[in-house]
């Protein structure tokens, strides 16, 4: 089966249609090598490309939350929902964001639509692969 391309992740989701060629390219491999292709079969493909929209969302995310201090490090926002705040000392509590059931990984998958796509496509690929 030939790889995804950047083409076929483009007509999948055209949403990413101004991100360069070169960064997706970086994430669809970077996937490609973490998938099996027995496993996913004849939605391997899609199976790559979803992740790699996951990855690509998620890193389009952080990029937009970050600021550069002075020295030139990367100073990302805190993120999570508010459980708490003050005014005047300026407190300001937040909850670490976790899934209401599952895994570490389903966790991470579940903060896009990309990656609860790939959830469900995964779930029924390996429920088929078991099956056969």
């Amino acid at each position: 089966m030939a790889a995804p391309t950047v083409r076929s992740f483009k007509l999948r989701f055209p949403e990413f249609s101004g991100v360069d060629d070169p960064t997706i390219e970086f994430w669809l491999g970077d996937v490609d090598s973490e998938l099996s292709e027995t496993a996913f079969g004849e939605h391997y493909n899609k199976a790559v490309e979803t992740l790699a929209a996951h990855e690509l969302a998620l890193s389009n995310q952080r990029a937009a939350n970050a600021q550069t201090d002075e020295s030139g490090k990367v100073q990302t926002q805190p993120q999570g929902t508010v459980v708490s705040a003050s005014a005047d000392g300026l407190s300001v509590s937040l909850a670490a964001p976790k899934a209401a059931t599952g895994t570490n990984r389903e966790a991470y998958l579940s903060q896009t639509p990309y990656g609860t796509a790939y959830l469900s496509l995964r779930a029924r690929c390996l429920r088929r692969a078991r099956v056969a």
